[in-house]
Formats: C-alpha cells, sequence, structure tokens
C-alpha cells in the first residue's frame, strides 16, 4: 500500500479527514506522515496486538 500513495497529486488537501490505518508496522510511518502532512487525522489499529 505504501506503494500507491506517492501516485496522489501533491496537491491533495485532507484537511479535517480522518484517516484509519489498519496496521501498526513501523514501515508505515513514512505513510502516515505523508497523510499528516496532507493535514489528515491519523489513527493505526493493529488487527493482532501481541
Amino acid at each position: 500500500m505504501t506503494s500507491l500513495f506517492p501516485l496522489l497529486p501533491v496537491f491533495l488537501d485532507l484537511t479535517g479527514r480522518a484517516v484509519v490505518l489498519l496496521s501498526a508496522e513501523a514501515g508505515l510511518a513514512p505513510l502516515a506522515r505523508r497523510f499528516l502532512d496532507a493535514g489528515a487525522g491519523v489513527t493505526a489499529i493493529d488487527p493482532s496486538p501481541s
């Protein structure tokens, strides 16, 4: 999924939008940062917590 986000327009405005990532993998941190930079609120849910 992280490879899909760079294909989105750089002018994407997610201000006030909620984004939920269904994983808490450290590898998704750059993706979460991109959503935050676009103005979204980000929640990461780990579907199988340890």
